[in-house]
């Protein structure tokens, strides 16, 4: 985690920005770091997300707490998880279709426009046939999220407003920069980049579940070069780094593994706040 804040005003209280990046089940992580904001009765003004990071993100800005939000997780068990997805084996374009993602959330978010949310929230897709960045902020949020989340081999591309989108993390996998003049402090969580880069040396050629970490190391070129050129106040890399993008069922390993991680957190926001 690093760390740079600009100078703030002791008289007006600073507008918080939080950003939530994508990863599948890793981004049952930002889970934690919103229990640790609700301790601290830290608010967010904004909030972006892209993919796991905009259902998240939706789930909080519709009002429910970190608690309310671990609460729904905990109680997927490993069947619950794999109701949620409807596979579709001889689909050409993505092996989950993505409706009962869709019902789910329709069922726990507690509405569907982006103007009855407690937060304002920006989600990020990506525009397949114009290769570009879109950033939804008006309009079905739902929807928009089934947009954010179509990793690319694994749900099928959404169809919306006569485009096609597939997962937000192709284009910005930790979209701060989209609210970056919106606040005075801005936090951004990512919960894919390794904490520690190493050499490995492996012979072994990927096999078929192995290949969907071709999108990782699109991810990590894409945030190290955005890290150079626009930078958060405060960057978490929170990574339960043994939990695949499929673990939607291993809530409380999550919680292990990212234990420490904010715990580091909450004393750098207390050293702000």
């Amino acid at each position: 985690m690093h760390l740079k804040i600009p100078f703030l005003s002791k008289k007006k209280k600073p507008k918080i920005g939080l950003a939530l990046g994508g990863g599948g089940a890793k981004g049952l992580a930002h889970i934690y770091v919103l229990k640790a904001l609700d301790e601290l009765n830290i608010k967010p003004d904004v909030i972006a997300g892209c993919s796991m990071g905009a259902l998240i993100g939706s789930l909080y800005a519709s009002g429910l707490s970190g608690l309310e939000i671990e609460g729904i997780a905990k109680n997927f068990g490993f069947k619950n998880a794999l109701g949620l997805l409807d596979f579709s084996i001889f689909n050409k374009t993505g092996l989950v279709k993505g409706n009962h993602v869709i019902k789910w959330l329709e069922q726990n978010l507690g509405t569907s426009s982006f103007s009855k949310l407690k937060i304002p929230l920006k989600i990020v897709a990506t525009d397949f046939w114009n290769k570009k960045e879109v950033v939804f902020d008006k309009g079905n949020v739902v929807e928009a999220v089934r947009c954010s989340i179509s990793i690319p081999g694994v749900f099928e591309p959404y169809s919306y407003k006569g485009n096609v989108f597939v997962d937000g993390g192709v284009v910005n996998p930790v979209p701060y920069d989209a609210i970056r003049d919106e606040c005075d402090v801005l936090i951004a969580v990512d919960v894919m980049r390794e904490k520690e880069v190493t050499s490995k040396k492996n012979t072994n050629k990927p096999k078929l579940k192995d290949l969907i970490y071709v999108y990782t190391i699109m991810y990590e070129k894409t945030e190290t070069y955005k890290l150079q050129i626009c930078k958060p106040d405060i960057y978490l890399r929170a990574n339960p780094e043994n939990i695949s993008i499929f673990d939607f069922h291993k809530i409380k390993e999550v919680e292990k593994y990212v234990k420490d991680d904010i715990k580091k957190f909450k004393k750098e926001l207390k050293k702000i706040f």
